[in-house]
Order: structure tokens, then sequence, then C-alpha cells
């Protein structure tokens, strides 16, 4: 009859759906937690889920509903004094802005995440919210500051063996380049980015090839994208390998 930690598993079985792809079934999972959670009082994991809900609808593309989740968390983040999911929330909200055009609050949220994510010494999340930088800087076309702050950041996720931040990164890497027109770095890094997600979803083998397929969705741009570039450059062969590979 332990209700926190049934909340605290239900919450982390939504994660794992999330990661999938699978958002309806980690929307029903969060939304238990979050029910039993309320009942045990258990301030500091009820923000925490209610971070993970608004992260579920910012995969969506639901911003309002985002915001007004990563909102409520936060609060309960900063009155309970949790600096390390306020650095998370803070994150969130940014890449929210950031979506909607609102460059500005964007990098404001940014920037006050980066600087608890140093005073707390969370290197993982220390490693996204670079990321999510270097992609605001991308989307501006400023394309040296985004590259600055995405190898920082594909460093971090390199030393705390981090593969699926590292393929985002990487694979964010590659879109700097190819926008920049030098499509020859580009197909080196989305190479990676696609080698990187390989190393994953060999793991994934021993799931049922639903859930397998469903992790597959979520990162099959970037093979689309790898091929799509090779086609341009004329090497047709290589291409048909990479979608071979999806």
């Amino acid at each position: 009859n332990d209700k926190a930690g049934e909340g605290i598993t239900h919450n982390n079985i939504g994660l794992i759906y999330g990661n999938l792809g699978k958002y309806a079934k980690a929307l029903d999972y969060y939304q238990q937690a979050l029910a039993i959670i309320k009942k045990v009082d258990d301030k500091p994991g009820e923000g925490s889920i209610l971070n993970n809900i608004g992260a579920l609808y910012n995969s969506l593309g639901e911003y309002p509903k985002a915001l007004d989740y990563y909102h409520q968390a936060l609060a309960i983040h900063k009155q309970v004094n949790n600096k390390a999911e306020e650095g998370t929330t803070l994150n969130n909200i940014g890449m929210v802005y950031d979506y909607s055009g609102e460059y500005s609050k964007a990098l404001d949220y940014y920037q006050q995440a980066l600087a608890i994510h140093k005073q707390v010494a969370n290197k993982a999340l220390k490693g996204t919210t670079l990321n999510n930088i270097g992609e605001f800087y991308r989307n501006l076309g400023e394309y040296s500051k985004a590259l600055d702050y995405s190898q920082q950041a594909l460093a971090i996720h390199k030393q705390i063996d981090n593969k699926a931040l590292e393929g985002i990164t990487l694979n964010n890497i590659a879109v700097i380049f190819r926008d920049e027109k030098q499509p020859k770095l580009a197909i080196v890094f989305y190479k990676k980015s696609v080698s990187t997600y390989e190393k994953i979803r060999e793991k994934l083998r021993t799931l049922p090839k639903q859930q397998q397929e469903s992790y597959t969705k979520t990162v099959a741009v970037t093979y689309r994208n790898l091929a799509n570039l090779l086609i341009s450059q004329d090497r047709i062969l290589e291409a048909h390998q990479v979608l071979d590979i999806l």
C-alpha cells in the first residue's frame, strides 16, 4: 500500500511510453500518477508529473496546454525549492516559446535554466539546454553561435553517455551545416546521428514490434533528411541503404 511509490511508478511508465512516441498511453499513466500523488500530498512529485504532462503536450504541438502545465509545475518547484526541477521546467517553457516564434522570451527562459543547471551541477540538463540554445540561434540564422552551443551540448552528452540526446544534437549540427549550404559536413553529422539511433534501436529489439516502430517514427526524419541530402549529391546507392536501415 505504498501510494507514493505507486504514483512515481505510474509516472515512470508514462515517461517510457512518451519516449516511444505512444502519447495517449503516456498521458493515461501521467493522469493516474497525478491523481495518486495529489492524494498523498507529494508536492515535489506533483511538480515533476505536471512538467511531464507539459512536455507531452509540447510534443503534440499543443503549446497553450503545454505552457499551462509547465507554469503549474514551475510554481510548485519554487514553492518546495526544488532547483533541479525548476531548471528543467524553465528550459521546457523556453522550448515552447521557441517553437511558437517568441524568441526573446525563449532565450530568457533558456538562460534562466542554464544558470540553475550550472548551480546544481546537473550535466544532463545543462546539455539539453545548451542544445536548445543552439537550435534557437539556428532558427535565427546565427550559425556560428548555433554550432558553438550545439558542440558544447554534444561534449556533455558524450561525457555522460546519453545516446538519445547525443543523437538529437548530432542531427541538429547536421541541420546547421545543411542550412549553411555545406552538404558534405551535413552528411557526416547526419550519418553519426543515424549510427547513434541505430545503437538505441538495437537495444529495443527485445520490445514488441509495435513499440519498436513507435520509437522509430520519432527519429525517422533524420534518416529521411540524410537520404534526401545524399540524393541531392548523386549518392543514390547510399541513400537507398539509409532508407533500407530505416
